[in-house]
């Protein structure tokens, strides 16, 4: 098995030909036989996603897991913190991988706490987790901490 990971798979290559190739590495260990699966263990990002890294992704057999970076379930939030993505991106991103791989074990890391949250941005995220049917949600806490008390 073979773990892709990075703080940011989407950009590799920007740094060596100034071109994404994700979309190669994942070709490139798809046409190994030795390489049985492939899992995308961390670094994903949903708003850079380009139709030729999708269709790569639908054409690769191999993979069995992915992690992505969800952090929130609604846009606001997910606007407020810098986010490439909507909800609506995520539950098609997410549609479109199970149509191709409906047994793909789909990891997410969402935050809760985040600055001016609400009770429905909460409702929002348990929402859009069972709507997308992830296998393993990640939870993390966002506390502001003053460093100049």
């Amino acid at each position: 098995m073979v773990s892709l990971r990075a703080e940011n798979l989407n950009q590799y290559g920007l740094d060596l030909d100034g071109k994404r190739s994700l979309h190669k590495v994942i070709d490139l260990l798809k046409s190994y036989d030795e390489i049985k699966y492939i899992t995308i263990s961390i670094g994903y990002s949903l708003g850079e996603t380009t139709r030729e890294l999708l269709d790569t992704l639908a054409n690769c057999r191999k993979i069995v897991g992915m992690s992505l970076f969800l952090e929130a379930g609604s846009d606001r939030l997910l606007k407020l913190i810098g986010k490439k993505y909507t909800c609506q991106m995520a539950k098609d991103f997410v549609r479109f991988m199970r149509g191709y791989h409906p047994y793909m074990e789909i990891l997410v890391t969402v935050m809760v706490g985040l600055p001016t949250e609400e009770l429905t941005d909460i409702i929002e995220l348990g929402d859009l987790l069972m709507e997308c049917d992830i296998n393993f949600v990640h939870c993390n806490y966002y506390g502001y901490v003053d460093k100049h008390h």
